[in-house]
């Protein structure tokens, strides 16, 4: 049985940023799946990463968003 779920990653200190660099290290991402949402002051990216498992790979789609970003 394949499960899909959600995980949250919030960051609030250094070390947060570091675990979230970390998971989108080498990345795809779309130019066009880059969104600034000026007026909630929300950056948003819809990324593609890669998760090893041993042998095998999988390919995550992620979203990650900032909130509080004045431009």
């Amino acid at each position: 049985m394949n499960k899909k779920y959600l995980a949250k990653i919030i960051a609030t200190d250094h070390e947060g940023l570091q675990l979230i660099s970390a998971f989108c290290a080498e990345a795809k991402v779309k130019t066009a799946d880059i969104k600034y949402l000026k007026k909630n002051k929300v950056f948003i990216m819809s990324l593609t990463r890669s998760m090893n498992e041993g042998d095998n790979t999988k390919n995550i789609n992620s979203i990650c968003k900032f909130d509080f970003v004045d431009k």
